[in-house]
C-alpha cells in the first residue's frame, strides 16, 4: 500500500497499516514528517465541549481519547502531555456558542468552548451536551480556576474544565510514527512529489510506484483551507499549566519557557501576547519569538474517508489532531479486512 503524504494523518495511516502487517510506502514532499500544515497546529486533543462535529466526526469523536493512549502506548515516543483544558466565554456573547462553524478558528479542534454566562439563570439550559452528567468535562468555580491557573489575575465565576483534554506535538508525532512505522518495514520517501495517482500507481518525480491500493492524506491539495495563525513566545516554565480558551486568547505551554497562542489570521500576534501579559501574573518578560499562517484543511461536511471515484482512497479530516488516530485505526481495518468499517459510514461523501 501507499500513502501520500506525512503529516499527521499521513503518519497515521502509515504506522498502523504497517502496525497491523500490511507493506506499506510512504511520501512525503517535505524534507520531514509533519513539515507542512501539521506543523503550524495548535494541537490541543479532546472529545470536545460541545461545538462543531459535522458530518462523520460526531461518530470517531467517542473513541478519541481511547486510540490516543492506545497509541501512546503503543509509541512512547510521541510528545503528547495530558494537562486539561480550561475554557470560558466572551460576556459579550450571551446567545451564542462562540466559533461554532466550520471555518472556526484555530484551536484546530472541530469544538468550541462553552458559552453560558457564569449569571446564566437556572432554567436556562447550556449546550445539550455541557452538563455535570458528562464525566469528560465540567463547570468549576473561581477556587478551582485559581488552583489549576493560579497566575490568572481576573478569575472568571466559573469555566469548562476538561481534565482529560491534551496536547501533542503535532510534528513530532507525526515523526514518531514514521520512525515506528519504518521499523516495522515501512519504506519512506520524503523530498518526493507525487505528480499523479491512480487507484494503483503515484507517479512521482523519482520514478514510478505500484501497489494494490493508494492511500492520499493530502488534505490541503483535496478540500477547502483555512487560514490561522500560530504564535510561538518565550515565557517562565509553568506559566501556563492548562489549555486556556479565553475570550482574548488561547494559549498553551509548547514546552517548557515557550508558550503556544491560536489566533485568527488577520489579528495581530504582539497584540494578542500583550493582552496574555496584562492577563497572567509574572508575564511581564513573554515575548513573541516567532509566528506563523497555517491554514488548516477543513472540509465543511466533516471527514472525507474512504474510496474516491477513481479509485484512490481518499483520508482528509478536520480537526485532524483529534481525529487522525482514530481514522487510521479504522482505515486499516477496512483496507486489510476489506469490510467497510460501520464508523465511517457518514465519511462517505465527495469532495467538496
Amino acid at each position: 500500500m501507499i500513502v501520500v503524504g506525512a503529516g499527521i494523518v499521513g503518519a497515521c495511516v502509515a504506522y498502523q497499516l504497517a502496525h497491523d502487517g500490511a507493506a506499506v510506502t510512504l511520501l512525503d514532499r517535505g524534507p520531514a514528517p509533519g513539515a507542512g500544515v501539521t506543523g503550524s497546529s495548535f494541537a490541543w486533543i479532546g472529545d470536545g465541549i460541545g461545538g462543531h462535529w459535522p458530518g462523520g466526526a460526531a461518530d470517531l469523536r467517542p473513541h478519541i481519547l481511547a486510540d490516543y493512549r492506545r497509541l501512546a502506548a503503543d509509541v512512547p515516543a510521541i510528545p503528547i502531555r495530558w494537562c486539561g483544558s480550561l475554557s470560558w466565554p466572551p460576556a459579550s456573547l450571551p446567545d451564542e456558542r462562540r466559533d461554532d462553524r466550520p471555518d472556526a478558528p484555530p484551536n484546530d479542534r472541530p469544538d468550541a468552548p462553552p458559552n453560558e454566562q457564569p449569571d446564566q439563570r437556572p432554567n436556562e439550559q447550556p449546550d445539550q451536551r455541557q452538563d455535570e452528567s458528562d464525566p469528560g468535562y465540567h463547570w468549576v468555580g473561581a477556587r478551582e480556576i485559581a488552583a489549576l491557573e493560579p497566575n490568572l489575575r481576573d478569575v472568571p465565576a466559573r469555566a469548562m474544565h476538561s481534565p482529560t483534554d491534551g496536547t501533542v506535538d503535532a510534528a513530532g508525532m507525526s515523526a514518531a510514527l514514521v520512525e515506528a512505522a519504518e521499523r516495522r518495514g515501512t519504506r519512506v520517501h520524503l523530498e518526493t512529489t507525487a505528480t499523479a495517482t491512480t487507484a494503483r500507481t503515484v507517479t512521482t518525480d523519482r520514478g514510478r510506484l505500484e501497489a494494490d491500493v493508494v492511500v492520499l492524506a493530502t488534505g490541503a491539495a483535496l478540500t477547502e483551507m483555512s487560514p490561522a495563525v500560530l504564535i510561538r513566545a518565550s515565557a517562565p516554565p509553568g506559566l501556563v499549566r492548562t489549555i486556556v480558551s479565553a475570550p482574548d486568547f488561547e494559549v498553551r505551554e509548547g514546552r517548557p519557557g515557550e508558550l503556544l497562542f491560536a489566533a485568527e489570521a488577520g489579528q495581530d500576534p504582539e497584540a494578542v501576547v500583550a493582552r496574555f501579559r496584562a492577563a497572567w501574573a509574572g508575564a511581564e518578560q513573554v515575548r513573541v519569538l516567532s509566528w506563523a499562517v497555517g491554514s488548516r484543511p477543513m472540509p465543511p461536511r466533516g471527514p472525507i474517508i474512504g474510496y474516491a471515484a477513481d479509485g484512490t482512497y481518499t483520508a482528509v479530516m478536520h480537526s485532524a489532531v483529534c481525529l487522525a488516530p482514530t481514522a487510521a485505526r479504522l482505515i486499516a481495518q477496512e483496507l486489510l479486512t476489506g469490510n467497510p468499517a460501520p464508523e465511517l459510514a457518514d465519511c462517505r461523501h465527495p469532495h467538496d
